[in-house]
């Protein structure tokens, strides 16, 4: 395309190549050269459009919406006695509204003849300020709008269509009749602007109407303008037909602002599309409020009463829609969030405004700033607002804090930890740039951890869990402070302060290791009698002097009491992580724990492993029917197989075996018990 016109292609109109004569109108910013110089000449020249004082056309500047109504008016024969009906039944609304007075009478024009409407006007009256039907009101007319007072005041029918423009998903549905009118006589053209976009929020330039207006009226004066053809219209209050009946569905589209000759699409509950005229005299009622057609939205629930194909009545409401998702971007600034769904098996996306929800976070009420990227949510929503929310962190139990620190060899920052209280070695993850620290209620950059103040946030062998970026698995950007001393009805989970004594009625709870524990980060816990204490996934009740100092605990509380007591670092017979060897004697599967005899000298494993750390005997180890792999010389078995084994042994032979004990999801467990078929040595 030639560069010299590219502002008039970027509306999109159609070069219609029409005789062309020398005209006396001409403005000092209009050169040769420019691409619209013969339109705007020639619009000036049939009084369409004017300068300004200082002899300019300023052919770039927005064109604003009065004076759009003034040159659109140019198409309009309306008669003294059609003024007059216009100013007795518009002019009291008029003078409500104050607009600036050269541009009143165009006003009456284009009210009488149905091309704006009394709630465009209120709009208009509300937008900007001043508003934007003062004169000195700068404020810029979309091209969505303005294609459709075109199409009206040229007196044509919406046209649906199909648009071919990279952009159209941008423009509204109700706009794509006006745009197929225009695009079928020649005035905008279907190829869009040098990009293929048509951009229907950007404002036109008063060069590019000029140039519609010359191709608009080059119509006129060869088809005619229907709208010249018919009276004035006077709003009447209706009579209700006596042929009424209801028909119901969601509003697909609306054609038109308000007033004259409109219409409404709505899909059926049957998934019908149905049209019907939508006259600016129909009842309406939006959200049970009196109102208009221009309150109308798409997608709103709708009940209509029809007579015939014409709306009589019609009460709308906002639809309530429910989804379940991950967010994916929250915009802090504007108060919304986007959230990715499934729906009919493929991936959506929706932003939606949370400013006036109810916000539950793990069933708890919540801020909007509180909610972070990759929590699950269902929402319920009407429109594009949230009105109730409920989200889920994506927090998993990682194990206990070891430090933060910066590999300069691979450029990032890294909090290492370790799976299991008692593990000798440790893991890491990457750290995102910034990191929310639920102690602090705040994030804190990654940088600032990693410096010699950023320990002060945990303790090293404190109980932690992490968020991951957006829920994957990689990049932690959450690091929660896994201790919450204040329930009445729930569980605390932490670390035993101090020994425990029969005669004492409370316990002592902290979230770190004795050592680390200042006096006031301890909280005490109320006990009694009936509080149940026991190892993970035991039945056998132990007794409250069992409990020790530094021993990792899950305590069940009901009614600001508790109730149990589960040790989960350290068994009843001293069992932490680790590996073990010995006898493995029987499996007791309702009780959910392996019997494992360590007093049996082991010929075939060397004694390489943690049994020093466990009393040298009979020991019950928890297990787990999903988690724990069971192996017999060599071969996986199955717990039932496992069992019947043990069951079905000969008498001269017993089984040896390593027993792995790991931390899973806060419990210890035999993750993998290896055996072997072994002869009794006598």
């Amino acid at each position: 395309m030639n560069k010299k016109i590219t502002k008039f292609a970027a509306i999109a109109l159609v070069v219609l190549m029409l005789p062309v004569s020398t005209f006396a109108a001409s403005f000092k910013d209009i050169t040769n050269k420019h691409w619209a110089k013969t339109y705007i000449e020639q619009c000036a020249d049939l009084g369409f459009i004017n300068g300004f004082p200082d002899g300019t056309f300023k052919p770039n500047a927005p064109i604003r919406f009065t004076e759009l109504v003034k040159m659109l008016s140019n198409f309009l024969n309306v008669s003294e006695a059609d003024m007059q009906v216009a100013e007795s039944t518009y002019g009291a609304t008029l003078n409500s509204l104050k607009p600036t007075a050269w541009v009143r009478p165009y006003l009456l024009k284009c009210l009488s003849k149905d091309v704006i409407s009394v709630d465009l006007l209120n709009n208009a009256a509300k937008s900007g300020s001043p508003s934007m039907i003062k004169d000195n009101a700068q404020y810029p007319f979309s091209r969505s709008d303005t294609t459709m007072l075109f199409c009206r005041a040229m007196g044509l029918d919406p046209v649906p269509t199909n648009l071919t423009y990279k952009d159209t998903e941008k423009i509204k549905t109700s706009v794509i009749p006006y745009i197929g009118a225009l695009q079928k006589v020649g005035v905008l053209n279907p190829q869009g602007d040098e990009n293929g976009n048509f951009r229907p929020t950007d404002p036109l330039s008063r060069a590019e109407v000029a140039k519609m207006l010359y191709v608009a009226n080059s119509y006129i004066q060869a088809n005619g303008n229907k709208l010249n053809n018919n009276p004035t219209p006077v709003p009447t209050t209706p009579t209700a037909p006596s042929n009424l009946e209801n028909v119901m569905g969601v509003v697909k589209s609306m054609f038109g602002m308000g007033s004259g000759q409109n219409y409404i699409s709505i899909n059926t509950p049957n998934n019908e599309l149905k049209v019907y005229n939508f006259p600016a005299s129909a009842n309406v009622k939006v959200n049970g409020k009196t109102s208009s057609a221009s309150n109308v939205k798409e997608g709103m629930e709708a009940v209509l009463t029809i007579s015939g194909e014409t709306v009589y009545s019609g009460e709308f409401k906002d639809a309530i829609k429910n989804i379940e998702g991950t967010i994916k971007e929250i915009r802090s600034n504007n108060y919304d969030a986007k959230i990715e769904y499934k729906e009919n098996n493929s991936t959506k996306t929706i932003t939606l405004d949370f400013r006036n929800a109810d916000i539950k976070l793990d069933g708890k009420t919540a801020r909007f700033d509180e909610l972070r990227e990759g929590y699950d949510v269902k929402v319920t929503y009407s429109e594009d607002k949230a009105t109730k929310v409920e989200a889920k962190k994506n927090i998993t139990f990682a194990g206990f804090f070891e430090k933060f620190e910066y590999d300069s060899r691979n450029r990032e920052y890294r909090v290492y930890y370790r799976p299991d209280s008692n593990s000798s070695r440790s893991e890491y993850y990457v750290l995102d740039d910034n990191v929310y620290i639920n102690k602090s209620n705040r994030s804190i950059s990654a940088r600032s951890l990693t410096s010699r103040n950023g320990n002060t946030y945990f303790t090293k062998g404190q109980p932690v869990s992490f968020e991951f970026y957006r829920g994957k698995n990689d990049i932690v950007t959450g690091i929660y402070y896994d201790f919450d001393g204040n329930v009445r009805d729930g569980n605390i989970y932490g670390y035993i302060y101090n020994d425990v004594r029969r005669n004492y009625s409370t316990i002592d709870i902290s979230p770190k290791l004795y050592k680390d524990t200042r006096r006031s980060e301890y909280i005490s816990i109320n006990i009694d009698s009936y509080t149940d204490v026991y190892a993970y996934n035991s039945n056998r009740r132990l007794d409250l002097v069992n409990l020790r100092r530094d021993m990792l605990v899950n305590i069940k509380m009901k009614n600001g009491v508790a109730t149990s007591i589960e040790i989960l670092n350290n068994t009843y017979d001293g069992i932490p992580a680790g590996t073990y060897v010995g006898e493995l004697y029987q499996i007791y599967s309702r009780e959910g724990y392996i019997d494992l005899d360590t007093s049996v000298k082991s010929n075939y494993y060397y004694n390489s492993y943690d049994n020093a750390k466990i009393e040298n005997g009979p020991n019950q180890i928890p297990f787990d029917d999903y988690k724990t792999k069971f192996y017999l010389d060599g071969k996986a078995m199955s717990i039932t197989q496992m069992m019947q084994a043990i069951e079905n042994r000969s008498y001269n032979v017993y089984f040896e075996a390593v027993v792995k004990v790991e931390l899973k999801d806060g419990k210890y467990i035999a993750t993998e018990v290896n055996a072997k078929t072994t002869p009794f040595n006598y």
